[in-house]
Formats: structure tokens, sequence, C-alpha cells
């Protein structure tokens, strides 16, 4: 869903930042666009920590994604 997104709109990659906590996001989270697991994760996302394009938030549920936000620098 992602991929088509940003080709129907002509989004970069860089545009987009995508959010998950558990094993199910894995795929979205290991793809182009800024991924960002909120500090409330499972830890089978933990191998994800090494990727450039993955941050880790230590704040839980929506303050991770506010923090996500502000690392990414879209607020």
């Amino acid at each position: 869903a992602i991929k088509y997104l940003r080709y129907k709109f002509d989004f970069p990659a860089r545009h987009v930042m995508v959010a998950g906590d558990s094993g199910n996001d894995e795929d979205m989270l290991a793809g182009q666009a800024r991924g960002l697991v909120v500090g409330n994760y499972s830890p089978e996302l933990e191998h994800l920590r090494h990727r450039a394009n993955v941050y880790f938030s230590s704040k839980p549920y929506a303050a991770g994604i506010m923090d996500g936000l502000v690392y990414y620098g879209f607020v």
C-alpha cells in the first residue's frame, strides 16, 4: 500500500514515515520509507535496529510517533 501511494502521489521515500510496534509491521518498516519503531515495541523488531532508515524511539504510543516526526524533521 505504501509503494502504491508513493507512486500515485509521486512522494519520494524521504517524505514518507511509517510507524510500527510489532512483527506484523516488519515489512513496512524494512521498506524504503523512513521507519519508526515506538518505545512499546515487541522484541521481534530488535533486529531492525541496525537499519539506517529505522529510528527506535524511547517513547511509547503516540508520544513515540511525535518523537519520530521531530527526529525526521517533519515537525
